[in-house]
């Protein structure tokens, strides 16, 4: 009977996969007006960067990004959008990231108005895909913007970039959030950058953030939402094996 309680125990614990636990560990930005490229460090201790994109491109409404590297790996892209013909937010991600201090380089075909990037780094994110879902929205003539989200996994963050392109304000993520990192709207558009801290439901959930102003008529808010998920996948419930009635004394 030991034998096969022994056989079982280990029948059960070899289908239990270890799972590791999300957490945030350093985030940088950077922006700069009538530019073709802007370069700045993060120092990364995790295997997760995420790096988000503001291009203000006024004339025109062609997306002039070509590259978008971190510590020299090309990062991959998730999700573009464009507001108002000319303004445009992009979501990137490098998995298995390399450590300690990296250039995140974001560079144009030609000189545009303004580009901002925003990089965070994580640790305990899975390595395979990273992620899970996105979801993205744009508004007008509005002080608020959330866009509900449902994230592929259990023990899934959130992670949220968000920009402003009424130059007059700043921006506030709602509570539950932290706001990671934030433009104080010197030049043309307001940015930040946040995630939820912690894991979430897995539900559909509206995730955003608030201006700290009154709307105007041709001012967007527009945001990306990013749900993560650990290393080795979500825990579920271990099934138990048919041939646990054979074992039974």
């Amino acid at each position: 009977m030991k034998k096969y309680l022994a056989i079982l125990l280990g029948f059960l614990l070899s289908a239990s996969p270890a799972y590791a636990a999300i957490a945030y560990d350093s985030s940088a930005s950077y922006v700069a007006d009538t530019v073709s490229s802007i370069t700045y460090s993060e120092t990364n201790s995790g295997n997760f960067v995420n790096i988000c994109v503001e291009e203000y491109v006024n004339p025109g409404a062609v997306d002039k990004i070509t590259s978008v590297t971190y510590g020299g790996m090309t990062a991959t892209a998730v999700k573009k959008i464009q507001v108002a013909s000319y303004l445009f937010l992009q979501d990137y991600v490098v998995l298995n990231a390399p450590t300690g201090a990296n250039n995140t380089i974001i560079t144009a075909s030609s000189s545009i108005n303004e580009i901002a990037g925003m990089t965070a780094s994580y640790s305990g994110v899975d390595t395979t895909t990273g992620y899970d879902n996105e979801v993205s929205g744009s508004q007008n003539n509005v002080t608020s913007l959330s866009v509900a989200l449902t994230p592929g996994h259990a023990n899934d963050w959130v992670l949220t970039c968000f920009s402003d392109n009424g130059n007059t304000f700043s921006s506030t993520i709602p509570s539950g959030g932290v706001a990671r990192q934030t433009t104080n709207c010197a030049l043309d558009n307001c940015w930040s950058y946040s995630d939820t801290n912690g894991t979430v439901a897995q539900s559909s959930i509206a995730y955003g953030q608030n201006r700290n102003g009154s709307a105007s008529s041709g001012r967007y808010l527009y945001l990306i939402n990013l749900s993560i998920f650990p290393g080795g996948g979500a825990p579920t419930a271990t099934a138990v094996s048919p041939y646990f009635n054979s074992f039974w004394w």
